[in-house]
Formats: C-alpha cells, structure tokens, sequence
C-alpha cells in the first residue's frame, strides 16, 4: 500500500511492479506520464475520501472508509462497516468529525448509503462502471485499521483482473454478485473506500479481499446507484442470497493450492473460533488429503479431490449451507426403505426441519434443520441453523417438547420464539440469543 505524502517516490517502482500479463493501452506506456496521472488522482481523491467509525460504545468501535457523492452529505460505504455501530462518525481529511445517520443498506451485496448535515464537502464525480475493461488502472483509497495521524487516507494503485465476478464473503452472511475484481492492495479498514479510474471519476466500493492471492473485491458504482433512491428513502434491501453459481465461480478465483492454505488456516484457528484449547492439528494445520480424500473422514460428504488436491468448495459450501441437495439417511432402528417422519409444523404451515440439539455442546433446544423459504418460519426471522429454546414463554428442550407447545396454539396466533443463533463476529464465532415473532400458519 502506497500512503499519498510518499506517493511520488515509490509509485514509478509501483507501476513496474503491477505491470500484469493483460490488454497495453495507450496510457501504459509511458510511466513517466502515468505517474503524474498517480498523483494528481491522489490529490483530488483524497478530501473526497472519509474515515467511518462504527461506535459500539466507549471502549468498542470498529473503522472503515466512505466516498462522498455529494456536496451536501451523502457517503457511500460497506454495510458491514456501519451495520454493528450504535452510532456513526464521520472523519474528513481535514479533521472535521461529523455525526452521521445510516439511510439505506442493501443487506447482502453490502453498501449503504449515509448522511451528515454539511455543505459544500468536496464530492467524487460519478463514473460509468460499464465501461471498466479487464487490464484497466485504477486505485483504491481507505483507511485500514482506522486514522492515521494526519487523517489521510492510504492510496493504492493496480489493474482490473475481471468483471462480473461472484464472492461469497463473512459465511455466507455478505455476497458480491457483480464484483470487479483488482489487485490494489487493500486491508482492513479500506471497506467502504472508493474505487476509482483514471480520471478520479467513482467507479466502485471497496469491499473484500481474498487473503491468500490479495486479490480485492468492489461493488460497481451502477449497481449502486440502481438502488440509490431506496436507500435515500432508508429502505433495507436483503439482497440476492449467494447460490451454487458463486462457489463455481469462486473456485476459479481460488486454486487447488490456495485451498489447501486457506483450510489449513481455519483448522488451525479452530481452538479460536470454537473456544478450545490447543488445535488438534498441530501448528501447520491438516493435510487436506487424509481430511477430503478419498476414503477419508470428509470425503463422501464434500466430494474429496484427488492427489490431495482438497475439498471440492461448491459441494461443500453447498452441503454446509444448504445450497445442495442432500440424500435421506435412514435414522437408527429404521428400515433403509421406511418412509420418513413428517417434519413438525413449526410456526404453522412452514415446513421446520428439526431435531434436538441434545448431546452437542452448548446447545439446549430443538436445532433448525431446515426452513421453507416462504412459510411463516421464514418471514418471523427464524433460520436454518437455529436453535429453538422456547415458544410462546415454553421450553422447547426436545422434539415433543416442541409439538406440545405448537399443538396447544391456533392457526394465525402470534407467538414469539427465542432462538440461539451462531454468528460471526470478528472472524470468531459467538453465540447469540434472538426474540423473534412468528404468525403460525395453518396445519
């Protein structure tokens, strides 16, 4: 990453340096002549460029980067920016901090617009993401791991390496479907930082970053600005859910080898994630090929590769999150032939996939299997993975549990349902409980 007050001295060796193996244009051929193009980008991108702090409260906030659109305040930035702060702050480049009030969002393709009351902020012209091309130069501006102490963004320069590609990012919980993919270096805290071409015109937002290839990741601005008059209106957009097609398409972004790094790296973690102790995998992580391979523990289920190449990524995805079709395995004591039990009617007329979650640790109720998209479940917030602890103020400890308190309730009643959930947070997972309210369906 080159920060702007050093920029001139490093970015001749940095144009060398990121000089790939795609279309020449015109403008690349003279280094001298896109050097000055560096600089005077910086210059004018840089004031246009904001710090964003997401303030949990006096001891916790997190820090990203937004892009200023207009001379009156709207910012563009990440939804995963703002989405875990009570409130937001605003930093320009000169110092001033501005409270500002979060709009719109678009929840899982991750932008979201906000507003400070100011006038006359110097503001990004908008630019025609449509017409970035593979090989085009562009920079990214940010602020990782939040200010520095002038206040000035970091500045970095790269290529377009593809348009139109699909990342699945933050388990499942975010999905850029339309990214352009660069190699600017990008760290965290440059989430939400404009994404720009040659003529400092905003062309993207900074999202995502593939660790192990730092290849980076921004939504295209007309994406954005399709959905622009919802979020100015404060509209919260689900989004597209990420589907098989995004681990197909991630697959050719990450290789076999890069596979086996990024596995090794969770399983490595894992003491981290789950709260144990010293991983059972030494300090290298597993050898994905006793893991996935053939005959191996995980290898009918996620479809080992072979010569230890590692898991195939869709299948597994698709097997961990539902993106794929798994077979009926017959339960204990039943028939291979015998027809499965019907799933209980959870919140009436939604199908719920469920069993108890007994036996595993930390969990005490009935866990989701599986929910139907559009039941009542769905719409009262209730996901699969859940575990259900009580409904209507009743224990749901197992299965008959369940079925006692639901067949003690009439179709269209409204009851609420406390769920524990596992979510991400700061790459670790943690154990959440939620209040939902579930209209029951009919039986």
């Amino acid at each position: 990453m080159l920060r702007a007050p050093r920029l001139a001295a490093a970015l001749a060796a940095a144009a060398l340096c990121l000089a790939p193996a795609a279309p020449v244009r015109a403008q690349d051929l003279d280094l001298d002549a896109l050097e000055r193009t560096f600089e005077a980008v910086a210059r004018d991108a840089t004031p246009r460029t904001v710090l964003v702090k997401a303030i949990v409260d006096a001891q916790r906030m997190g820090a990203g980067s937004g892009a200023i659109i207009s001379p009156d305040g709207f910012i563009l930035t990440c939804t995963h920016v703002i989405e875990v702060g009570k409130t937001i702050e605003v930093v320009l480049s000169d110092g001033t901090t501005h409270q500002a009030k979060v709009l719109g969002r678009n929840v899982r393709q991750d932008y979201a617009l906000l507003k400070v009351e100011a006038k006359g902020l110097p503001f990004f012209r908008l630019g025609d993401s449509t017409k970035v091309a593979q090989g085009d130069w562009v920079m990214a501006l940010g602020h990782p791991g939040g200010p520095y102490p002038d206040v000035k963004p970091a500045f970095a320069a790269g290529r377009v390496r593809a348009l139109e590609r699909k990342l699945p990012v933050g388990f499942m919980q975010k999905y850029y479907n339309r990214a352009i993919m660069t190699d600017c270096p990008i760290y965290a805290g440059d989430s939400g930082g404009p994404l720009v071409n040659l003529a400092g015109e905003l062309i993207g937002i900074n999202g995502a970053i593939v660790m192990i290839n730092e290849m980076a990741f921004a939504v295209p601005l007309e994406q954005i600005l399709a959905d622009l008059e919802r979020l100015k209106a404060g509209e919260t957009i689900e989004g597209e859910q990420a589907g098989p097609e995004a681990f197909r398409d991630m697959q050719s972004i990450v290789s076999p080898e890069d596979y086996q790094k990024m596995m090794s790296r969770a399983f490595k973690n894992l003491p981290k994630l789950f709260g144990g102790g010293e991983s059972p995998f030494g300090g290298e992580g597993p050898d994905l090929s006793k893991l996935f391979g053939e005959g191996s523990p995980f290898g009918e289920l996620f479809g080992g590769g072979q010569g230890g190449e590692g898991p195939d990524l869709q299948k597994m995805m698709e097997q961990l999150f539902g993106g794929g079709e798994r077979p009926e395995r017959p339960r204990r004591g039943q028939r291979p032939d015998a027809r499965p039990q019907p799933a209980p009617r959870a919140a009436g007329g939604a199908v719920l996939g469920a069993r108890a979650a007994e036996g595993q640790p930390g969990l005490h109720g009935v866990l989701v299997d599986d929910v139907a998209p559009e039941g009542p479940a769905a719409r009262g917030g209730v996901r699969k993975g859940d575990v259900i602890v009580s409904v209507g103020g009743q224990p749901t400890k197992d299965m008959d549990a369940l079925r006692r308190v639901l067949g003690a309730r009439a179709p269209g009643d409204r009851v609420e349902v406390v769920v524990d959930r596992a979510e991400a947070v700061d790459g670790v997972f943690v154990q959440r409980r939620h209040t939902l309210t579930v209209a029951l369906g009919g039986r």
